[in-house]
């Protein structure tokens, strides 16, 4: 039997509303042996490990009698890996045609980089839109506060702050300090020598302490500007929790990883930075009600980062 180039990893849990697309689009390179799948059942709820492996018969199916969280999963899967790379996908993804190749190539043309990402077309809108995030930092939160970054170029303002200020792939030469882990194709070198994932995240902020300790021993963190995917950004979240609830995973999980890369006092000015500049936006009266609202709430879950103990 032939070494994949690529081993894909889903984790299972409350996803059965857009896996088949997930997987249909996996299907030609799962059957030419280009790529193999394997995916954990994060001890879901729904009907989401049967749907797998009626579409993948060959699947590496693992079963976790606990919900793990993403990291604890993903790490599940690890042993399993036979591929040069391992692909982390969200069974809310669904890649365009021949992106699963370009990945591949790319990273092979980019032998420095340890984990890139597509550019991810958000399902609701249809546009897409670059990946790429800077890590916490206060200066750059300071720069924002303070309008600093309007009198910057584009270039200039996509490489300092990246995430949506970059446009397009021409408009920034700067890589990112780190990709979310929807559809993070990693270089199976580098996860033997930064390690898995930290298993202390149960969701969100594992793909930002991963993609630093992969800078911090030398590797190249970057996007793929010629491949993409559609995403329902936190489709299974929605199915599991309020959004509130959900914003508030996020905000720890960010803070929880600037805690760690950073220290406790650094994160905690980061997070009283971030709430000041929310509270901003949410008394802004040129902003729509509805979007004050969400501010108000995200302004919530930060406030509770910064009475963790």
């Amino acid at each position: 039997m032939s070494i994949p180039d690529v081993s894909v990893t889903v984790v299972l849990y409350n996803s059965d509303d857009h896996l088949r697309a997930c997987l249909a689009a996996l299907d030609g390179e799962l059957r030419t042996g280009f790529a193999e799948l394997i995916a954990v059942d994060n001890a879901s709820p729904d009907d989401s490990a049967r749907i797998t492996v009626e579409a993948v018969p060959r699947v590496t199916l693992i079963r976790s009698p606990v919900n793990r969280g993403f990291a604890g999963a993903c790490n599940l899967a690890w042993p399993s890996v036979g591929g040069r790379y391992w692909l982390l996908l969200n069974p809310d993804v669904t890649l365009d045609p021949g992106t699963l190749e370009e990945l591949v190539r790319w990273m092979d043309e980019h032998p420095s980089v340890a984990v890139s990402s597509p550019w991810f077309r958000e399902a609701t809108r249809g546009e897409l839109a670059y990946p790429g995030r800077a890590f916490p930092s206060i200066s750059r939160s300071l720069i924002e506060l303070l309008r600093l970054h309007l009198l910057l170029p584009a270039g200039v303002r996509g490489g300092l702050l990246q995430g949506p200020y970059v446009k397009s792939a021409t408009t920034t030469t700067t890589p990112p300090d780190w990709v979310p882990g929807a559809a993070m194709m990693l270089r199976s070198q580098a996860v033997e020598q930064v390690g898995l994932l930290d298993e202390a995240f149960f969701l969100y902020g594992e793909d930002l302490e991963w993609c630093w300790r992969a800078r911090s021993s030398g590797w190249g963190i970057a996007t793929c500007p010629t491949a993409a995917a559609t995403h329902h950004t936190s489709a299974s979240g929605r199915r599991t929790w309020t959004e509130e609830e959900i914003d508030g995973r996020i905000a720890a999980g960010i803070a929880q990883a600037c805690r760690k890369v950073r220290g406790r006092l650094y994160a905690r000015v980061y997070a009283l930075l971030t709430v000041f500049a929310l509270s901003l936006e949410a008394w802004h009266p040129g902003r729509p009600s509805e979007a004050r609202r969400r501010y108000v709430t995200v302004r919530g879950a930060w406030l509770r980062t910064i009475r963790r103990p």
